[in-house]
């Protein structure tokens, strides 16, 4: 029990120092004098500020200063709340008022240009004078640093708007503008009559920023009517303002117009949204105007407005403007942007004016290569190549003018007609001279845009496209090459292999052929003589037999003799196919008569030879070889398949140096794959087969039970063959 209220006490204790810290009491000075990255969502207490402004009628806005310090409060945001958030909120706000002591509670908020802060509760503590203005310092007040402090300022008025139902006036103080916002029931009067006169407004200073925190000018929040006073009445009527030409703007003055306004007149030479540009003689000045006008080329206007130093080359703004009718067309002045900019750089280096001018705000003419087409969000552009020029020359167009022109080809040289705007920066510290950032040229219609040579066919493109090609070409030929060598290394080792394989077929063939004949000579001289002699002794013993002797013994020994002749006639019928020369000084054709008719002589068969194709003469080896293979499928025909019938036909191709042999017989057939090989010990087959597959050619067995059998050759004749030839004769010779 005593650990849990001694925990209990020490959470109680830690509760009240969070408490303690979430509002802290701090002033306005100990605020700003805080670090920017403590001052987000930091929780305080601020107390000892006297309400300046309040922003009508919600009062959610509103400034409070503290001595010579001041802070803007604001009651709308999205920061957590306190649970007794705006306590009492219908007495407190809506009886705020200027004047009032109070207290807030709130969080820290780095603000946009000054802390600020979130209030989540505020109490009126009492009543307090309103701090008198300062008088402004331009040193401190055009920096900010008197940000939310009432200041006491004079200036020129130079323009207005209406701004969240207030007054926006735009005022100039020493070359320098500032704003101020005047509530409209403060002062109903209107605007108008305050413009280019000299006014003092009172009330705090606040700053106008961007998104970077930086200041853009300040902000003066006008309370009551006594917080603006006229101090000087505008000078005089608008036109009745002190009259300058055009080329003597912002130039130097003995007694300048000291923010007022200044008269001109000119001809319009270019109009833009918002204003137009004004020409007189090689001079030229933008003029912005209060309102729309309806303007137009070659109106003659006059002009009485306020200097506006915004660009490197003065204007005037918040103009208003008198048409004074139609003045003569300014022929444009044809000067080259190179000159241009020479005129510029010599005016600059020799401190002196250029002559007769800088050309900015005139209508000049020059010609230039297009170098590209843009689009932008209104309209479009011309990237101009005016030759060599160290700055861009861009063209700009309105939407009608983009439609009608944009379509002109990069490459094309033309002949441009606009307004021409100088677009000057400052390269470096503020006593570095301008520099030419680009010159700006304004096209009114698609008329200022000639067309005077069309681009060359060959331009980057193209000539990208074409090298593009050419290397894919080169690429498609290298690789035509690597594969085409890759074919001849490939065809080349065919070549070789078939050369190879004929010259192999070749000495087999030769060497068949001594083997035959040495195997029919030992056949004919050894088992054939045995045979001879066989059948005379069997005819000695047939005529010895006596008379007596039982016919039996007569039949048996003339059974044997037939049995012995068979045999003999088989045996030499093998020696006659073995010794036979397949091209003994004979044609192919000849020798494949000669051996059909033997056969069809020697078995009774009815062999038939059909010859088809132009012919064309075969080397030794290769007719030898197919004749063995009809040998040998006519010899199978005749012996194993009881044929009645064969047909040996030879069919040339000369154009393809091609020759096929078939041998079809109409006796028993057979199963192919069933068929007898050299495991069975028949070679016939396998003989045929691996002579035609060792010349390189095709070698098929058509047969079925019952259908006959059809054996086919293809073989292919080569140039080379007559050089197998001849070398297998030398080599024979050597033998």
């Amino acid at each position: 029990m005593p650990r849990i209220w001694s925990t209990t006490a020490w959470l109680a204790c830690f509760a009240v120092m969070a408490a303690a810290r979430a509002h802290e009491p701090l002033r306005i000075a100990d605020v700003q004098a805080l670090p920017r990255e403590d001052v987000g969502g930091r929780a305080v207490r601020l107390h000892g500020g006297v309400v300046t402004w309040i922003k009508m009628p919600e009062r959610s806005r509103l400034t409070i200063q503290d001595g010579d310090r001041g802070m803007w409060i604001t009651t709308t945001h999205p920061w957590p709340k306190s649970p007794n958030h705006w306590r009492g909120e219908d007495d407190v706000l809506a009886a705020l008022a200027v004047g009032d002591e109070i207290e807030v509670d709130g969080f820290l908020d780095p603000g946009g240009f000054a802390p600020k802060l979130l209030a989540s509760d505020l109490r009126i503590v009492g009543r307090r004078a309103v701090p008198d203005p300062i008088e402004a310092d331009d040193e401190r007040f055009f920096t900010g640093a008197d940000e939310c402090c009432r200041v006491s300022i004079s200036g020129v008025v130079q323009g207005f708007c209406t701004v969240e139902g207030q007054w926006g006036l735009l005022l100039e103080r020493n070359t320098r503008r500032f704003e101020a916002r005047v509530p409209k029931e403060a002062f109903p009067e209107p605007a108008a009559q305050l413009v280019d006169a000299t006014v003092r407004v009172i009330g705090p200073t606040i700053a106008a920023f961007n998104a970077r925190g930086e200041l853009l000018h300040p902000r003066i929040l006008v309370m009551e009517r006594g917080d603006l006073t006229v101090v000087k009445p505008p000078p005089c009527p608008p036109f009745g303002a002190p009259f300058l030409p055009v080329s003597r703007i912002a130039t130097f003055r003995a007694d300048p117009a000291a923010g007022h306004r200044i008269r001109t007149e000119g001809t319009v030479n270019y109009c833009f949204p918002g204003g137009f540009s004004l020409q007189d003689g090689p001079a030229g000045i933008r003029v912005e105007t209060v309102e729309p006008i309806d303007v137009a080329v070659n109106d003659r206007v006059a002009v009485a407005g306020f200097l506006d130093r915004r660009r490197h080359a003065a204007g005037l703004h918040q103009a208003v403007v008198k048409i004074l009718g139609r003045g003569v067309e300014h022929e444009p002045l044809d000067v080259t942007p190179a000159d241009i900019v020479r005129r510029f750089k010599d005016a600059r280096l020799g401190g002196t004016v250029a002559t007769p001018g800088d050309y900015d705000g005139c209508l000049v003419t020059f010609d230039a290569t297009l170098a590209a087409v843009e689009r932008e969000p209104v309209g479009g552009r011309f990237l101009l190549d005016a030759g060599g020029l160290e700055a861009n020359v861009v063209a700009h167009m309105n939407e009608e003018t983009f439609t009608r022109i944009g379509g002109i080809r990069p490459g094309s040289r033309l002949r441009v007609t606009g307004l021409l705007q100088i677009e000057a920066i400052t390269p470096g510290p503020i006593w570095s001279e301008l520099e030419i950032d680009h010159l700006s040229l304004g096209l009114r219609s698609a008329v200022d845009v000639a067309v005077l040579r069309a681009p060359s066919w060959w331009n980057a493109r193209r000539l990208g496209l074409l090298a593009a090609a050419l290397a894919a070409i080169v690429a498609a030929a290298l690789a035509w090459v690597a594969l085409l060598r890759r074919q001849v290394r490939a065809q080349a080792a065919r070549i070789a292999h078939e050369l190879e394989s004929r010259r192999n077929a070749a000495l087999e063939f030769q060497a068949t052929l001594r083997e035959r004949t040495r195997l029919a000579a030992n056949l004919h001289d050894t088992i054939l003589q045995t045979l001879a002699g066989v059948i005379l002794q069997l005819d000695v013993c047939r005529r010895s037999l006596p008379a007596a002797t039982s016919d039996t013994s007569a039949e048996q020994l003339d059974m044997a003799k037939r049995m012995a002749r068979h045999a003999a006639d088989d045996l030499r019928g093998s020696v006659w196919a073995l010794r036979t020369q397949p091209m003994a000084g004979r044609s192919f054709a000849e020798s494949l008569q000669a051996v059909v008719q033997h056969f069809s002589a020697a078995h009774g068969v009815r062999i038939s030879l059909e010859m088809t194709g132009d012919p064309f003469p075969l080397s030794r080896f290769i007719a030898g070889n197919l004749l063995l293979v009809v040998q040998e499928a006519i010899r199978n025909a005749c012996n194993h398949a009881d044929a009645a019938h064969v047909n040996v036909s030879v069919h040339h191709e000369p154009s393809v140096r091609t020759l096929r042999v078939t041998v079809h017989d109409d006796g028993t057939g057979f199963v192919v794959e069933e068929a007898a090989g050299p495991q069975q010990g028949h070679f016939g087959l396998q003989g045929m087969r691996e002579r035609i597959e060792g010349l390189g050619g095709e070698f098929t067995i058509d047969s079925a039970p019952g259908r006959g059998t059809t054996i086919s050759a293809t073989v292919v004749a080569t140039d080379h063959d007559a050089a197998l030839d001849r070398s297998d004769v030398a080599r024979a010779a050597a033998r």
